[in-house]
């Protein structure tokens, strides 16, 4: 077999695995196997199945817990995942619950630790999250707040998403801080949304909502200070009141790592190119005994 065709044999190998995971610091994608189509994320807090009551299995990378429910909330379920252009998303996602009748309510909280990474100096995070379509819809008399916050171990957080417990404080995509502080940002629809934040080692986090992926980002669409540190952020938590479902959660060091391009298993098209690989590595083995090895008779002649 010449260095010219194994050359090209594991290019078309390469290019078929071109589309896995990219390296993150933390991902839940809800599609690991502790997880089922419509089942809970973590049990109901009165149960306990083998992780402890409210806490759910410890799947995904890099997390050192699996999601809590420190508050004896609603849990969350596995549905049909949600895609966004050009953007690797799994087969599953996570929905909130239902709509409740409350005006001011926190029924669904959940949370888990990853290890931090003190050498980065910057620390991006990554979600989708859609609006499911609950009645009512009127953000100006109920609350609907959903998204998710990093935390660190002296309990400052960064949360993006749509804020707030007041009516009328949760009709746009914001950041916001333990001090109560939201820039405004693009307002929340029923669409598939991609939230993609940036803290930095110079107090300041930045949000995007939307952008394209595998382009460069244009301006933020919100701002903020936060006493939150690249190296210091250890936890992961959602907090929403009713009617989300979010996707394809990521922790990384840069921005390609929370907004990998592609998907997340081989579309039909790389099979096809890894199966052709395959089959001429194949090929070429198959006539190394013919072309590079001495048969028995040939031996035997020689002698």
């Amino acid at each position: 077999m010449t260095m010219k065709r194994l050359s090209i044999v594991l290019a078309g190998l390469a290019l078929g695995a071109s589309a896995a995971h990219a390296t993150v610091i933390a991902a839940d994608l809800f599609d690991d196997p502790g997880y089922s189509l419509g089942g809970a994320i973590y049990p109901d807090s009165n149960q306990d199945i083998g992780y402890g009551a409210g806490v759910g299995p410890n799947d995904g990378t890099g997390f050192t817990s699996g999601w809590s429910n420190p508050y004896y909330t609603a849990t969350r379920t596995v549905v049909r995942g949600l895609s966004y252009a050009g953007l690797a998303t799994s087969r599953f996602s996570a929905a909130s619950p239902a709509y409740v009748a409350c005006t001011y309510c926190v029924n669904s909280t959940a949370l888990r630790t990853f290890s931090g990474n003190t050498a980065t100096t910057e620390l991006w995070v990554s979600f989708l999250i859609r609006e499911k379509g609950v009645t009512p819809k009127d953000f100006s008399a109920y609350p609907n707040y959903g998204g998710f916050a990093i935390e660190d171990a002296g309990g400052d957080f960064l949360y993006a998403g749509v804020p707030g417990l007041q009516p009328d404080s949760t009709a746009n995509y914001s950041l916001q801080t333990g001090a109560g502080a939201a820039q405004s940002a693009t307002a929340a629809s029923g669409a598939t949304t991609l939230l993609v934040v940036d803290i930095r080692d110079n107090g300041q986090a930045y949000l995007y909502v939307d952008p394209a992926v595998g382009q460069a980002l244009g301006a933020p669409q919100a701002t903020i200070a936060t006493a939150i540190t690249p190296g210091g952020a250890t936890g992961l938590y959602w907090s929403d009141s009713w009617g989300w479902t979010y996707g394809d959660v990521r922790v990384g060091a840069t921005l390609a790592d929370v907004t990998p391009a592609g998907s997340p298993v081989p579309e039909p098209a790389a099979w096809t190119l890894m199966l052709a690989g395959f089959a001429a590595l194949g090929g070429a083995l198959r006539a190394v005994p013919r072309s590079g090895v001495v048969s028995r008779e040939g031996r035997q002649s020689a002698a």
